[in-house]
């Protein structure tokens, strides 16, 4: 019993051995154990976070992926606001080859042509449902979100269904 005892404890010495030199040899030369604060402020750097590290964009940015991922959604919510007044409006999409396209229910308003562009990062409204709307402007997109501020101010924000 003392024999085995004795084994085990050398292989449990071995171990943490083979261990500390593994991690010790992982470790660049003049390194200090990284807290993680740099890669951290790195990505809020990157991203464009306040200072109080909130992201203004609520995650999206204007990368063709982003559009895309977005437009594999074929039903959004979204709320447009001007000052105080808020309207609210569905979105209808489909999938393309240069990003999405549908139509935009604004409050009783009728529909109008809605397209989401991911090659010119833009989101483009106006015109009879089924034709191409000319007023563009720029967007952000996420997986589940897209917005933009249109020429007459107001902030829309159309999160999937």
């Amino acid at each position: 019993m003392t024999r085995a005892r004795g084994g085990a404890r050398l292989a449990a010495a071995w171990g943490i051995s083979a261990l500390a030199s593994v991690l010790i040899g992982c470790a660049p030369e003049g390194s200090t154990p990284d807290d993680g604060r740099e890669g951290r402020a790195k990505v809020a750097q990157d991203a464009g976070l306040t200072e109080a590290g909130v992201d203004r964009n609520g995650g999206r940015d204007t990368s063709a992926a982003s559009c895309f991922a977005a437009c594999q959604n074929t039903s959004f919510s979204c709320q447009a606001k001007v000052g105080a007044a808020t309207t609210l409006s569905e979105a209808e999409l489909t999938l393309d080859a240069t990003g999405c396209t549908g139509s935009v229910t604004r409050g009783t308003s009728p529909a109008v042509a809605l397209r989401l562009d991911c090659v010119e990062a833009q989101v483009c409204v106006g015109g009879s449902p089924g034709t191409t709307p000319a007023d563009c402007v720029d967007a952000t997109f996420s997986a589940f979100t897209y917005a933009y501020t249109s020429e007459d101010g107001a902030f829309t924000l159309c999160t999937r269904n």
